[in-house]
Parts: C-alpha cells; structure tokens; sequence
C-alpha cells in the first residue's frame, strides 16, 4: 500500500550532526517518518503537520535503544535544531519537525503538479474531485456517526466524542495488524470498560494505541513515574492545557 514519502535534503551532509555518527541521523530519519502530514487532533490537542504526540518507551521499541540513548539523542537533534520538544503530563512527548513546511511541503508541490493536467481536462473533472473530496468528508463522518449507533447500547460512554475517537482509533491500528475485532468482541471490551470512568476508559485505550497492544488493560504505572494513580487517570485533562480545552 502507498503511504507517501519524506524528503531526506542532501545538505544533511553539511550539518554538524554528522560528527555524532549513524544514531542522530538514523532517529531524525524515523521522526520524520512517523510525523504527521496532516492536522489531526489528539485528546482534544491540534495536532500540525510535522508534529506527533510519541514516548520515550514507544522510540525504545521503535529503534531498538535505551531509554538513555534516546533522551541523550533527541536533546542533540532540539540542540542542533531539529526537532522541538514539549511534554505532556510528564510521560508524552509533543514533537515537531523545525521546518517541516520549508522541507517537506510535499501536498502542496502534489496539488500544483495536478493542477495543471486539470486545467487542460476541464471544469468537468475538476468538478468531480471537489464531490470526491465531499465525498470522503460525508465518508468520515458517517463512520463517526456509524460506530456510535453501532455500539451506543453496549456502553454508557458513546455520548462522549474523546471516547468514541479513541475507541475508533484502537479499532483502526486492529485491523492495519491485519487482526481487526469481532462485533462480538468489541462488545465484551465496552462491557469491560464501562465498570471505569470515561477517563480511565479513555486513558486504557489510548495506553494500547500508543503501544500497539492488540488488547486493553489496566492502566500501567512504572517506578520512575512520579504520577499518583489519580493523575494518570487525568491525564487527557492535563492534556488540554495548551489547546485551551
């Protein structure tokens, strides 16, 4: 399947990041693979092209490195220029390309590349793509609607927008690990799930999206989080912050 491309500039060579080995380069290249494309939301935070909410155990499992290693190279990458870093509630991590529209404005160069062999089609065509676009956006908004009156009698949260987004996110990495849940087991997992608050219920959901877990469990508190068990239920609250929310 076809999921685009990054651009790696050449000039890369010529930066000062190259005295510090393959690492660095080898992480910047992985960020720029997982950032984001277009603006999205994440627990109620706007979300731009360039960025993406990530953690420190997510890049260990993506690179295969310690916890040290990737805090010592991400800060080089910000140092250098590279990369911004914020940090939500203590455990996420909100990253943004330095330059992203600068280097990898690659919609727009796409839509002036189309634009010109749709001028010689004609208004037909052009008119086709605009209901196309509708299209996909009724599309997306019939699966919304679609996964609430779907599931709206097995739980007692559908009425909540952060839940069913989450829930229709971990549904979403289910079927693209080609393992997609039954009708049937959805249903035991809301059951499962309502005996929590919408928060918790949210927090255990989002745990498995962020970790490509297949299933949902018990929200996880390691020794080194100074987070008590009451914040990390809160944690999409704390979220918010920056969005306004």
């Amino acid at each position: 399947m076809h999921r685009g491309y990054v651009r790696l500039w050449r000039k890369l060579e010529d930066t000062h990041i190259n005295t510090f080995g393959l690492k660095p380069i080898g992480l910047l290249t992985m960020l720029l693979i997982k950032a984001n494309h277009k603006k999205n939301t994440w627990q109620n935070e706007e979300i731009l092209p360039g960025q993406f909410i990530t953690s420190i155990n997510s890049l260990c499992l993506l690179t295969n490195e310690s916890p040290k290693v990737i805090r010592r190279l991400l800060k080089l990458l910000e140092k250098n220029c590279f990369i911004k870093m914020e940090i939500r509630a203590n455990r996420w991590h909100k990253i943004s390309i330095c330059k992203w529209n600068t280097y990898q404005n690659i919609e727009d160069e796409q839509g002036k590349q189309r634009e010109q062999p749709r001028a010689n089609r004609g208004q037909t065509e052009g008119t086709q793509l605009k209901n196309d676009k509708n299209d996909k956006n009724d599309k997306n908004d019939k699966k919304f609607i679609s996964l609430i009156d779907k599931y709206k009698d097995n739980t007692t949260h559908y009425n909540n927008k952060d839940f069913i987004n989450i829930l229709n996110d971990y549904i979403d990495m289910r079927k693209k690990m080609k393992k997609a849940p039954t009708d049937r087991a959805i249903e035991l997992l809301l059951k499962k799930l309502n005996k929590h608050s919408v928060d918790t219920a949210i927090a255990m959901l989002e745990q498995s999206v962020i970790n490509s877990y297949q299933g949902v469990f018990e929200i996880k508190h390691d020794k080194s989080s100074k987070l008590t068990a009451t914040q990390q239920v809160g944690l999409q609250k704390l979220q918010n912050f920056n969005s306004g929310g």
